[in-house]
């Protein structure tokens, strides 16, 4: 069972501080990674989003 489960969710195990950094961003890292992609570009034209 650990070894499916280490398998199943390989970056979890793999980077375990991202998660606990991203948990207070997003539940999950995987949601990190697009969520930092949006933050950019919301950051970088806030006028766009504002319009």
């Amino acid at each position: 069972m650990k070894r499916c489960h280490e398998e199943s969710s390989p970056s979890d195990a793999s980077t375990p501080k991202e998660r606990g950094d991203s948990t207070k961003h997003l539940p999950r890292p995987k949601v990190k990674r697009r969520d930092e992609e949006s933050s950019l570009n919301d950051a970088s034209t806030p006028k766009k989003r504002g319009k």
